[in-house]
Formats: C-alpha cells, structure tokens, sequence
C-alpha cells in the first residue's frame, strides 16, 4: 500500500478519473482549473492512494485555526477499495497529518455518501475512529 503527495500531471488513468470526480464532490471550489491552480500554489495538496485492490486521490487543505492549531482538511475525495483498506490508509494520512503539525485531521462527506460507506444502522462505523462533530445544512435561495 503506498499513500504519495503528488501533482495532478503525474496521474494517469484511473487515477487521473478519480482526480476528475474528487474535484466535482466540493461544490465550492471553483472547479478543475481553480483546483488546479490551488494545488500548483500549495493552498491544497493532491494524495494519491494506490495498491493491488483499490485507488483513491485525496485533495486536501492544512488549515490553520484561529487558536493557531492546524487541521489537515479532506476537501475532496474519490476512489475505489478504500472503504474496505480504510484503517491502513487512515494511519499513513494520520501520520503525514502530523508530520506536518497537525493536530486533527478533518473530513467533509456528504450525507448520501456517509450514509452508504461511512454507517452501521444510522451510526459512524467504528472502523472510521472518526467523531461526527458537525451537521453543515444548506438552503439554496
């Protein structure tokens, strides 16, 4: 299993496909172009996750809170395989997480999403070893 910090030219095929639909599940970015710039800029860092059973690209952004703490941010993701190698690849993320000085790593999914890889009858899987600690509700006006 291997979990890299890359650029986006460096991908190919499946994974290039999965940079594609990871950038198209934040609704606020600003699209592929705005990602890409972002990524050159160093704002948001690209991950790639790749062994034989799955692949994922992770977009992610180190935040830095108002009481000085960084956060690794999961902004965007998309992938294959994940869900069932989860708790190994959460221990390289966390680990790069903390190289970095970060002292939480957060991710945003949307409902639909968490409902189908992320809950056990209604409740975070525990395999995650995540908390849910917020609800984002929107209104389109």
């Amino acid at each position: 299993m291997s979990l890299i910090k890359t650029v986006p030219w460096k991908l190919s095929g499946k994974a290039m496909e999965h940079f594609r639909v990871a950038v198209k599940t934040d609704d606020h970015c600003g699209g592929l172009l705005s990602v890409l710039d972002d990524i050159n800029s160093g704002k948001l860092q690209l991950w790639l996750w790749e062994d034989g059973d799955g692949i994922a690209t992770f977009i992610v952004e180190i935040m830095i809170q108002r009481d000085g703490s960084k956060e690794f941010l999961i902004r965007m993701l998309s992938g294959e395989g994940l869900i069932e190698k989860y708790p190994e690849v959460s221990k390289e993320m966390i680990g790069y997480a903390k190289e970095m000085g970060c002292s939480r790593v957060t991710g945003y999914v949307k409902p639909a999403i968490a409902d189908k890889a992320c809950r056990v009858d209604g409740k975070l899987d525990p395999k995650f070893d995540f908390e849910e600690r917020y609800i984002v509700m929107a209104k389109e006006i």
